[in-house]
């Protein structure tokens, strides 16, 4: 049997702002976002951006997350 190849590699990139990196990559790079999950305070957590057939993800740092949820 033929071992099949990825098709797809979406690297996931931890960030400290999510927002400052999305705009980053949207305004200066040219990058459209194409999903993006809003947190409870109001900034994204989680978006997905592209341009051409590269696709990344950006993420908040977990420690981050963790900390907000166990100061609310």
């Amino acid at each position: 049997m033929a071992k099949e190849s990825a098709k797809v590699v979406m690297p996931i990139i931890t960030v400290d702002s999510v927002d400052d990196v999305h705009d980053f990559y949207t305004e200066k790079l040219g990058f459209t976002r194409v999903m993006g999950v809003v947190g409870e305070d109001g900034p994204f957590n989680f978006v997905t951006v592209v341009l051409g057939g590269a696709k990344i993800a950006l993420t908040l740092a977990a420690l981050d997350r963790l900390e907000h949820l166990l100061s609310s």
